[in-house]
């Protein structure tokens, strides 16, 4: 028989999963839908990788982390737009560069490319359409944090 504080604590992780979980799937499905989107074509105006630190709670300014910026500009329905976002979804800063430079040199300044555009939302384009690895990583996390919080309400982790 779990406790109070085993059934209180395992629905509210339950219930912090189940919400993230639905955020990241509905994600997932956005992420999935951008493959449909309508291509227009874009130049690249601005390519690299910028450093930045992250701030530790308590502890000040903590390392070092890497994040790519391409910047492209776009035109739909005579209407001009710039963009930085590469795929659905936040770029992850990274503690290393490696795989940012090499993302950053399939972009060189001055080149043209696609960029990928929702058709009721043109400032949201993206160069790089569907889902990535991260989004898939995302919704396992918040399904095993559902799975534990049900464990929890029925006492199965006791």
């Amino acid at each position: 028989m779990p406790s109070l504080v085993e059934i209180v604590g395992g629905a509210a992780i339950a219930a912090a999963g189940l919400a993230r979980l639905l955020v990241s799937l509905r994600k997932l499905r956005s992420a999935a839908d951008s493959r449909r989107w309508r291509r227009y074509d874009a130049e690249i105006i601005g390519s690299r990788v910028v450093p930045y630190r992250v701030r530790m709670s308590g502890e000040g300014w903590g390392n070092r982390i890497y994040r790519p910026v391409i910047q492209y500009r776009y035109t739909v329905d005579g209407h001009e737009y710039t963009s930085d976002r590469i795929y659905h979804g936040r770029p992850l800063g990274r503690p290393w560069r490696g795989s940012l430079d090499k993302l950053v040199r399939r972009y060189p300044v001055g080149t043209r490319t696609n960029v990928y555009v929702p058709p009721e939302q043109p400032h949201l384009g993206l160069l790089e359409p569907g889902a990535r690895f991260d989004a898939y990583a995302e919704i396992t996390v918040f399904a095993v944090m559902l799975a534990v919080g049900i464990a929890l309400v029925l006492g199965l982790l006791s």
